[in-house]
């Protein structure tokens, strides 16, 4: 079967998007690390707790399903790829290939790397809750220090993970620069 020379051109622009797309990701990803973290670590009330819940929430919904759907569109992009009539066309299948492999990283990184703080700062978030006595609006100096070792170690982890969606984008964007 003969693919239609249309799909390759609508193929080009899909991947011209998917590079903004994954910058702009990246970008985001990145202000949790540069912008959004710093605030939070400021905080030592009990509330800094669940602002940091509320921004890992929002990125695993969020940031998680959208570059899973933008790795499974590349690799199938890789695919329908190698069926380009020309020959030089149908080698360019390693380009989205590569920026797929990279995003799938994403996903163990962030299962391995980053979700098991966000479990251990509920945790902390659920002691604390559950704990008696004290001024409840205040983490007491355990916690506090607890909880900046958990939030240092997710901001390293988080790094990497930030990283690779502008990785992604700049192999996608590499055989139109050079």
């Amino acid at each position: 079967m003969e693919v239609p020379p249309l799909v390759f051109t609508i193929i080009l622009w899909l991947q011209l998007l998917f590079t903004i797309i994954l910058i702009f990701v990246s970008g985001i990803a990145w202000c949790f690390n540069l912008w959004i973290l710093p605030i939070i670590k400021l905080n030592t009330s009990t509330s800094a707790l669940t602002q940091f819940a509320e921004v890992s929430k929002r990125g695993a919904k969020h940031l998680d399903p959208l570059n899973a759907g933008i790795a499974i569109t590349l690799a199938l992009i890789a695919i329908l790829q190698t069926q380009h009539p020309f020959p030089v066309g149908a080698t360019e299948w390693k380009i989205p290939a590569a920026a797929s492999f990279t995003l799938f990283q994403v996903a163990w990184w962030e299962r391995v790397m980053i979700f098991c703080f966000d479990d251990a700062a509920a945790a902390l978030k659920e002691d604390r809750a559950n704990s008696k006595g004290g001024d409840g609006l205040w983490l007491r100096e355990v916690a506090n220090v607890e909880f900046a070792r958990i939030m240092n170690c997710w901001e390293r982890g988080h790094a990497v993970r930030a990283t690779l969606p502008l990785v992604a984008a700049m192999i996608l964007l590499t055989p139109r620069v050079l």
